[in-house]
């Protein structure tokens, strides 16, 4: 699947409003911007991607119909970028009356220290007439004096009930065979990440085939790791579309669920490697290698 085929549903059914937001903490977005005169600047994180934390700051700007300056932290990270861009947007009047303007930093905590440091200065500077919405996998890599001027919403936990409403109203309208089972199992192995669920209905909606979630990709990766066959597993890593973090979850269920055949000291191992996985990608380390590097380890274990 190339990468214009993968925008399709997801732009198609990315929310443009709040009513439609996936969101735990709906209620504390919606009672902070009820005047827009009052605004306060927020932090949208969680250690997950496709949590909707993007999506939500773009519909905050739809809903209240203000000026936005949308800007992706991990490319226009540096000093220069506050310098030349920010702070001019700041100090320009808003063609909207009564309504402050909207910085989105999208990956803010790609940022330099310099570059938050300034931005801090700027947020006290112009805080009547702009607001800013930071989007982060780790709010720690966002300074304490930002965190400390910002309302922080956690987007870690979007409610499952809502996701698996969502999916199912998706599959109708276009057209996507699906059992409720299937629906609940790809909500259960992507969740939180809700951009993996609608990529994986675009992948049945392009082959024309019904929603079918069964794991006999991830068995099969399972059994490449036993046999220690590096060049599938690294194929299966860096050429296709598998998805990393869905089977790291999927393998530590699986674990608990064949306890009795692993045993315990195999099993407290294998769980400590997947652990090793999602710690270093919390730490934005590079996640193909450290991925391998511990499965390399599991076929270890399993011989």
């Amino acid at each position: 699947m190339n990468e214009l085929q993968k925008l399709i549903l997801t732009e198609r059914w990315r929310p443009d409003n709040l009513k439609d937001l996936i969101l735990e903490n709906k209620a504390t977005v919606l009672n902070n911007i009820k005047s827009k005169d009052t605004i306060p600047s927020f932090i949208f994180y969680s250690n997950r991607p496709g949590t909707g934390k993007s999506s939500c700051g773009k519909a905050i700007a739809n809903e209240l119909d203000c000026d936005i300056l949308y800007l992706n932290s991990s490319m226009d990270r540096g000093i220069d970028t506050i310098r030349d861009k920010i702070k001019l947007f700041a100090q320009s009047m808003s063609s909207k009356t009564g309504v402050k303007r909207l910085v989105l930093l999208d990956e803010a905590d790609g940022l330099t220290t310099q570059a938050l440091n300034s931005l801090r200065n700027l947020m006290e500077e112009y805080s009547s007439n702009v607001f800013f919405i930071f989007t982060a996998n780790d709010i720690n890599k966002i300074i304490e004096p930002i965190r400390s001027r910002c309302v922080c919403i956690n987007f870690e936990r979007p409610p499952k009930k809502e996701i698996i409403s969502r999916i199912e109203y998706i599959c109708q309208k276009e057209n996507i065979e699906a059992d409720i089972e299937d629906i609940v199992k790809l909500v259960d192995t992507h969740y939180p990440d809700i951009r993996s669920m609608i990529l994986t209905l675009q992948s049945s909606l392009l082959d024309k085939k019904p929603l079918l979630v069964d794991y006999q990709d991830y068995k099969d990766f399972l059994s490449a790791i036993k046999l220690k066959d590096i060049q599938t597993i690294y194929a299966k890593v860096y050429g296709s579309d598998f998805n990393i973090l869905a089977f790291n979850r999927w393998f530590f269920s699986h674990l608990i669920a064949k306890y009795d055949t692993y045993g315990y000291e195999k099993a407290s191992k294998i769980a400590l490697s997947l652990a090793e996985v999602e710690k270093y990608w919390n730490l934005g380390a590079n996640l193909q290698i450290i991925f391998i590097a511990e499965m390399l380890k599991i076929g270890d274990i399993l011989c």
